[in-house]
């Protein structure tokens, strides 16, 4: 049984935008392949909606950010630990060199741009960076983010997987807490359209200094933002200055939220002058959104010609883009536009993202049924009825368990390292197990003795067959 770690410790949709729907579609990705125990570590803050944005019920471990990792993570000794966010973190450390690592990079901007970040978090950055040069398979989602950290990083250009975003709706759960169109102020048509977090290379004061010109000609027309707000500019400064009522900052909307703004706005003004991909480009095409966009960085390369391209930073030319020649090119736009988005499919990022863990050894089969772990959810309410039926353990079963774990400790310090085929030949709940009793051993993360205790007490006979099991060196030497 091959064992994954997919490391989900930084997921939250709201900062993390359009990387964490990648991640949605590569944790089922795992979680459909046979022969394979995937292990989700989700971040702490994250945890209690998991299962509802993943949209099935699986077992994971969650992880309190801004800690080493504990001695759990540490001895699951995973053969493979798949990181689709940004980055490795918390899994560089030397714990985890024997892991084969697949990661995410969705840009260079912090070693590109250093100047847009405090000092602190460009160097977070810059440690994640440098742990990817010890990573087996890189995958990024555009040709300009892999020649920029082949450049940056003097990583093999052999070692970097172009996989493109895909576009289409997800099937990702709207019940996660985050504010609803419903409850902002009408959103009045004619508008602009721009989703994006307020970071500073999004540029939102450009925007701001475009709509300025827009409103002398078109004082009808609104500006209607989305997307998160954890950077450092100030959207509601900016709106101060705008004509009262004219701005509508919507915030982290839904998917289905997101598609209605697109399909309504007279275009989407994307002032960005770095991205890795460009997500919103490609959904705006895909909801019949003309987008008018810079051709910097990876932007030109995911928007084809089918966007109208400003080369400029001046705030005169994108009004002018805007107000006299979109609309002469708008129906162009727009058909052009769903030609290119049409080529960004969920299908395809799968397909790529299959190929970069094949090309780093994890060849599974698929057989769409998961090989998950039993969750805890699921012992919780076992344990409950064991209850009724009895509240005591035999004394001599007690000791015999204590016997049994200090056995398997053992197995585990020497036979796991020096004959790890042995276990990979285990079933499931052999790993389950060994999982169990590691976890009985850290009670300060789950108060969970009692329900270890039971589920010992049901598998006895299973360890100990396990344990006179001979190691396959041993067998040769017969």
């Amino acid at each position: 049984m091959i064992t994954v770690i997919l490391n989900l410790v930084q997921l939250d949709p709201v900062r993390n935008g359009g990387v964490s729907r990648i991640a949605h579609e590569v944790a089922h990705l795992l979680l459909d392949f046979s022969g394979v125990q995937t292990i989700c570590i989700v971040g702490a803050g994250f945890a209690d909606h998991f299962k509802q944005w993943l949209g099935r019920e699986v077992a994971f471990i969650p992880y309190p950010q801004g800690t080493e990792p504990g001695p759990l993570l540490r001895a699951l000794k995973a053969d493979f630990i798949v990181s689709p966010l940004f980055g490795n973190e918390p899994f560089q450390g030397e714990a985890f060199s024997d892991s084969v690592h697949i990661i995410a990079l969705p840009d260079a901007l912090a070693l590109d741009k250093p100047q847009l970040f405090l000092p602190q978090e460009l160097a977070q950055r810059k440690t994640i960076y440098e742990s990817a040069i010890s990573a087996r398979t890189i995958v990024v989602p555009s040709e300009y983010s892999k020649h920029r950290l082949t450049e940056q990083l003097r990583i093999a250009s052999e070692r970097f997987f172009v996989v493109p975003h895909g576009a289409e709706p997800l099937a990702i759960s709207e019940e996660l807490p985050r504010q609803s169109l419903q409850e902002q102020p009408r959103v009045l048509q004619p508008y602009i359209f721009y989703p994006a977090n307020n970071w500073p290379h999004k540029r939102h004061e450009l925007l701001f200094a475009v709509m300025q010109h827009v409103w002398k000609a078109r004082p009808e027309i609104n500006l209607v933002l989305t997307g998160g707000r954890s950077g450092s500019v100030d959207i509601e400064a900016l709106s101060a200055k705008a004509p009262v009522g004219r701005i509508h900052d919507l915030g982290f909307v839904s998917e289905n939220h997101l598609r209605t703004l697109y399909q309504n706005a007279e275009a989407m003004v994307f002032v960005s002058e770095y991205e890795g991909f460009g997500m919103p480009i490609v959904e705006a095409m895909l909801n019949n959104c003309p987008v008018i966009c810079s051709p910097l960085t990876a932007i030109r390369e995911i928007a084809g010609d089918a966007a109208l391209f400003v080369p400029s930073d001046e705030p005169q030319d994108w009004a002018n883009a805007l107000i006299n020649i979109l609309p002469v090119n708008r129906a162009e736009l727009i058909l052009k536009g769903k030609k290119r988005a049409a080529q960004f499919t969920w299908d395809r990022m799968r397909v790529g993202w299959t190929e970069a863990l094949q090309d780093a050894g994890l060849k599974p089969n698929f057989n769409n049924t998961a090989q998950l772990l039993l969750p805890l959810d699921v012992v919780a309410k076992e344990l409950e009825m064991w209850r009724k039926q009895t509240n005591t353990i035999d004394i001599s079963v007690r000791q015999k368990m204590s016997q049994l774990e200090q056995a398997i400790q053992s197995v585990d310090a020497t036979r796991l390292t020096e004959n790890h085929n042995r276990f990979a030949k285990l079933p499931v709940i052999g790993f389950f197990i060994r999982t169990l009793l590691r976890i009985r051993n850290l009670g300060h993360m789950w108060e969970a003795n009692a329900k270890l205790n039971w589920i010992l007490f049901n598998q006895l006979a299973s360890i100990e067959t396990r344990l006179q099991t001979k190691p396959d060196d041993e067998k040769r030497g017969e």
